[in-house]
């Protein structure tokens, strides 16, 4: 069942970006990168090998965001490193 980030304790774009962080750490790996609040969703900033690479997760609020949407996102990062 998916849960929405309130659900798994993420409050804030802040709390966003640790469990991105926390995640990639869990995965072996480490990555610059940053989640930016914007009007339509987030938008996930990483650089690997001085390429910056972007990722929009789109809902109309944070906390609306849903578990896969996050897992599809570290992929993503994951897939680049």
């Amino acid at each position: 069942m998916s849960k929405y980030l309130d659900e798994l304790g993420i409050k804030s774009i802040v709390g966003l970006n640790k469990w991105f962080q926390n995640e990639l750490k869990a995965a072996g790996k480490t990555v610059e990168m940053e989640c930016v609040k914007i009007e339509k969703g987030v938008n996930i900033f990483w650089a690997v090998k001085n390429k910056l690479h972007k990722h929009e997760i789109q809902c109309s609020v944070i906390y609306v965001m849903q578990e896969e949407d996050l897992k599809n996102a570290l992929d993503l990062i994951l897939n680049t490193i």
